[in-house]
């Protein structure tokens, strides 16, 4: 058949919901093997003037009701058409799960939207052209209208959070959120799709909505977008660009775990889920759906809060690049590797943090302490062990344990060296590194780098018994 413009269409499996607006007939026939719903309860009755309170075309109210399961608003109460709702007349249906706004409205008025906890479904009117901060913790569905042109509020809030799946903006919306009400979504493993028209996106900062991670979603950055920003009232009610050398925030957009851009986009780019300057220099947000970040070659700066709030990053691998690192709040670093020396400069406070170590390669300690922006955290520093510390098999490229006069009281935190006695790259770890088998109580954190290929090292519960202990493994590992 044909759909929209005219071309064809081949589809799979797809479901149409017929609400009563829309359909009057009651025989369905698309000779098509269709999942064809149509919803005809008797209950599907617009509201009356007995059950809302009603003024020039205004719903400002609705009485309380625990019985109705689907919610229409009605076109026209006494013989006026209605064109507003108010957002807190949706919370008046404790067991409303479906909410149906008809075409006659154009606004939905008030601060928010807040639907209850049985909510499933909102069907908004095509006629309303901005939204309002929307709560409903278990909405799975929502029809953003195309005449849309402005989305002005978050979708959920701290802990009362939207189920929806994914949220696919309209082309016609052009921004997102405004200086002083930045979008935010506090739905877990959402897709968030901005349409193509999208030119500006302001965020809001997870501090104001209490928001901590483990939950987030991936946003889709069309080409048009050239500005985003990260609104906070904590911080004063600052709007910072973030694609500018003079944002200031601590924080992230809250929840944004995965960042695709188009490739087409001047201004952003992405790699990997991250968010980056086109030309890649700076790292505006990392994936946080992995522990361990390898920053690419081509970063010169960290921007701020470019780490996440409370994000789950653990492990932060530099590249060989002098750096500018601006202040990253709250994170959860538990080691920053360095495989060689490179000067770094941190702006504000760099790692608001102190509690993790700075893995540093091998003879390159006086070079760290001598530079005055990496010797702050010389009381954090973990230099890389050598080939020295261990046994080696004839061939110098597998540690069989460790050398005459040390022990692992010496070895809290381990980071393996890159090649053996002879020159060569390391690729094995066998037994008996740890002290032939005994009982390690000691050893906190251990980093294996690059060119390591097999680990026949015993890592259970009987050989190394650290709480909290911690093994970073490299990508060559098979």
């Amino acid at each position: 058949g044909t759909v929209g413009d005219g071309s064809s269409a081949s589809v799979g499996m797809v479901q149409i919901e017929l609400w009563p607006e829309s359909v009057s007939t009651t025989t369905i026939d698309l000779s098509l093997n269709l999942n064809i719903e149509k919803v005809t309860s008797s209950s599907l009755t617009p509201l009356t003037s007995s059950q809302v309170t009603f003024s020039s075309g205004s719903i400002t109210a609705a009485s309380s009701n625990s019985t109705l399961t689907t919610v229409i608003f009605p076109k026209v109460l006494n013989n006026t058409a209605v064109t507003t709702i108010a957002g807190t007349a949706f919370g008046s249906f404790s067991a409303g799960t479906s909410f149906v706004v008809p075409s006659s409205v154009t606004s939905i008025s008030g601060t928010s939207m807040t639907l209850p906890t049985t909510a499933t479904s909102l069907y908004l009117s095509s006629n309303i052209s901005s939204l309002t901060e929307m709560r409903g913790t278990n909405v799975s569905k929502i029809i953003i209208p195309s005449a849309v042109t402005t989305l002005t509020g978050r979708f959920g809030t701290g802990t009362n959070s939207l189920g929806v799946s994914r949220l696919y903006i309209p082309d016609t919306v052009t921004a997102v959120g405004t200086s002083s009400s930045g979008f935010a979504m506090t739905s877990v493993n959402i897709r968030v799709h901005f349409g193509d028209n999208t030119a500006t996106i302001y965020f809001r900062s997870p501090y104001d909505l209490g928001i901590y991670a483990n939950s987030g979603y991936v946003v889709r950055v069309p080409a048009s977008v050239e500005n985003m920003y990260l609104q906070t009232t904590v911080q004063g009610g600052i709007v910072n660009p973030l694609n500018n050398s003079s944002h200031d925030s601590y924080y992230a957009p809250p929840q944004v775990r995965i960042w695709q851009v188009a490739s087409s986009n001047s201004v952003f780019s992405s790699i990997g889920g991250s968010l980056y300057s086109k030309d890649g220099t700076v790292l505006y947000y990392a994936n946080l759906d992995s522990s361990a970040f390898y920053l690419p070659e081509s970063v010169t700066t960290l921007n701020m809060g470019a780490l996440g709030y409370y994000g789950e990053i653990e492990y932060l691998f530099l590249n060989n690049n002098s750096l500018t690192i601006r202040q990253q709040n709250d994170v959860r670093l538990k080691a920053v590797i360095a495989n060689e020396y490179h000067p770094v400069t941190f702006e504000g406070n760099g790692f608001t943090i102190n509690t993790f170590r700075i893995f540093i390669s091998a003879g390159t300690l006086s070079e760290f302490t001598a530079d005055s922006n990496w010797a702050t955290y010389s009381s954090n520093f973990v230099e890389q062990l050598t080939s020295a510390v261990f046994t080696f098999d004839a061939g110098g490229t597998t540690i069989t344990g460790l050398a005459s006069g040390y022990s692992v009281d010496d070895l809290q935190y381990v980071y393996f060296p890159q090649v053996g006695p002879t020159g060569k790259q390391i690729t094995t770890i066998n037994e008996g590194w740890f002290g032939s088998g005994s009982t390690n109580s000691v050893t906190q954190t251990i980093i294996v780098p690059e060119g390591y290929t097999t680990i026949n090292a015993d890592f259970s519960s009987t050989t190394l018994t650290t709480s909290n202990l911690s093994v970073c493994l490299p990508s060559t590992v098979n």
